[in-house]
């Protein structure tokens, strides 16, 4: 089990978690939902945090 160094937190907002298995290992975000000047119909993503696991030799 890869233990991941670096990442920050708390973070009490709803957020999507990402898991994307890539060539060079896995990649893991976290975005959250953003709603600027009360523009509910147009909300944008925003990353929280970005963390890479590498993968195992053998």
């Amino acid at each position: 089990m890869a233990i991941l160094h670096g990442l920050k937190g708390p973070w009490f907002d709803n957020n999507l978690a990402i898991l994307a298995d890539t060539g060079d290992g896995l990649v893991i975000s976290w975005v959250t939902g953003v709603v600027e000047h009360r523009d509910h119909l147009h909300p944008r993503l925003e990353t929280v945090e970005v963390a890479a696991i590498e993968p195992r030799e053998g």
